[in-house]
């Protein structure tokens, strides 16, 4: 799983491990989860330069999927407050229980999506309030559904 978590040197459609049914690949700025250097990390990953999004002064609403690959499930993470990246994965760490190390934690891998306006969430819960969130309200070309069969 490491591997998606690493910039691509293919096309999408090559990208090993997603070639058979059922299986996807999504773009991102690794949240380095547990790994103290993760600014370096976040640069070396993008070709030695931090991207745009990973700034201290660019302050949006975020997206993230989150991995936990011990019990293999998958968080799909929103906030509709503007925050910065490393704000936003500390919150994440936070939630998690996570704390910076040398290393990357190996229970949960993470991924930060696009954000500001496109953030956008709607949960439809059957024992709770649903939750909504409506970014700028712009058409989406893409989207992540996830589906509990539990």
């Amino acid at each position: 799983m490491s591997a998606l978590f690493n910039k691509p040197s293919t096309d999408a459609a090559n990208i090993a491990g997603t070639s058979a049914v059922g299986t996807w690949a999504q773009g991102g700025i690794s949240l380095w989860l547990g790994y103290s250097d993760y600014d370096t990390a976040v640069a070396t990953g993008n070709g030695g330069e931090k991207p745009a999004q990973a700034y201290d002064d660019r302050v949006a609403a975020r997206t993230a999927l989150v991995a936990d690959m011990n019990i293999n499930y998958v968080y799909l993470i929103a906030t509709e407050n503007a925050c910065n990246y490393k704000n936003f994965r500390k919150a994440i760490q936070e939630y998690f229980d996570i704390t910076d190390g040398g290393k990357v934690n190996s229970r949960y891998a993470g991924v930060m999506l696009d954000g500001g306006g496109s953030t956008q969430m709607k949960v439809n819960r059957s024992n709770d309030e649903d939750v909504e969130i409506l970014g700028d309200s712009r058409g989406l070309a893409e989207i992540i559904a996830l589906k509990d069969e539990t």
